[in-house]
């Protein structure tokens, strides 16, 4: 049992945790990056953070932004590169997106000492933005 609660409450709180914060219009969509980014939280979040867990919000957001740049088709460090940091990569030392470590180990993020997130830097990327979507290619 997490956090004290059985799943279906761990769950319900996590909802309106992120509910607070996003459109909830958006939350239960999964082709939407919000709602993307709750399901993952939600249900594959290898850290199964708690609803009062400080991180969640911060961990929410980071996810949000791979699922809006289509992370899955980034060249590398996507979510599963078991490669990512190794090698070659541009994230030398870094762990893939949606990951089970902290968001501050993932490529292109960097945080401070209280494990804030101060910078974002997806190297070898190409941008693309059009009315209704950002895309990025790395």
């Amino acid at each position: 049992q997490k956090c004290n609660l059985d799943s279906d409450k761990r769950r319900d709180a996590l909802f309106t945790e992120i509910s607070a914060i996003s459109p909830q219009a958006n939350l239960s969509d999964s082709s939407t990056a919000h709602g993307a980014a709750t399901k993952w939280i939600l249900e594959g979040d290898p850290m199964e953070l708690c609803p009062d867990d400080e991180g969640l919000v911060q961990r929410y957001a980071a996810a949000v932004l791979y699922y809006a740049t289509d992370g899955n088709g980034w060249r590398e460090c996507f979510s599963n590169d078991g490669n990512c940091g190794e090698g070659e990569s541009s994230y030398s030392g870094k762990k893939q997106w949606l990951s089970g470590s902290s968001e501050c180990d993932w490529a292109g993020l960097q945080c401070n000492l209280i494990g804030e997130i101060t910078t974002i830097e997806l190297r070898k990327c190409t941008l693309l933005q059009t009315s209704t979507r950002i895309s990025v290619f790395c």
